[in-house]
């Protein structure tokens, strides 16, 4: 590498946050729309730009993003599901289709990322993360319910999550999870919340059963 090549890779790692992606992946879940929507308000109350990928890792592949403002988000706490859909992709498995993931991000100036899913989305996570300089953050989703309206407790907790998931950016974290453990934010390094056969790990379990209790 090149000393030109080194002094740009460096300063591409040390670039100030100024856009981020929020994605939802795997199945949906109750407290997805609250996510998105603290995410979101949170990162434009810190004069970040904020876009929104529909359908899952496979969005961001094709370059399905989609500008999102406060008011975008808005009348969406309550509902179920996710405004964004969501979708797997046996394409997002491949280094071959992170790489274009990848260039998807880049094309569209997109500094990190905050994935809304479960143990699948965060392997997706935590392998191009490797790969790539991108910064990735995880908010767990449900594993025991699909679709239906979330609780109150489902979106106090969404929220609280998703506003600590963007501080989490802020302060230059990556490659976490998200979660809550008694009531009190915590975060997890994604090697340690899914082990490498994509199962899930113990602790993460207790996180999201604690997210719906």
């Amino acid at each position: 590498m090149t000393t030109k090549n080194m002094l740009s890779d460096v300063h591409e790692k040390k670039k100030k946050l100024q856009k981020i992606a929020v994605v939802t992946s795997g199945g949906d879940a109750p407290g997805m729309n609250a996510a998105i929507r603290a995410v979101t308000r949170a990162a434009i109350a810190h004069k970040l730009k904020v876009v929104g990928i529909r359908r899952g890792y496979q969005g961001m592949i094709e370059g399905d993003f989609i500008p999102l403002k406060a008011s975008d988000v808005s009348g969406i706490l309550q509902l179920g599901g996710t405004m964004l859909k969501t979708a797997r992709s046996a394409a997002f498995r491949t280094p071959e289709g992170r790489e274009l993931a990848y260039q998807q991000l880049k094309i569209n100036d997109i500094d990190a990322v905050v994935v809304i899913g479960g143990d699948g989305s965060f392997t997706g996570a935590l392998e191009m993360s490797l790969e790539f300089n991108i910064s990735f953050v995880g908010i767990p989703a449900t594993i025991d319910q699909r679709g239906g309206s979330p609780t109150a407790k489902d979106r106090v907790n969404a929220t609280r999550i998703g506003v600590a998931a963007v501080e989490a950016l802020l302060d230059d974290q990556k490659s976490i999870m998200i979660g809550l453990c008694n009531e009190k934010i915590v975060q997890v390094p994604f090697n340690k919340a899914v082990k490498l056969n994509h199962s899930i790990d113990l602790n993460l379990l207790e996180i999201q059963r604690l997210m719906n209790c």
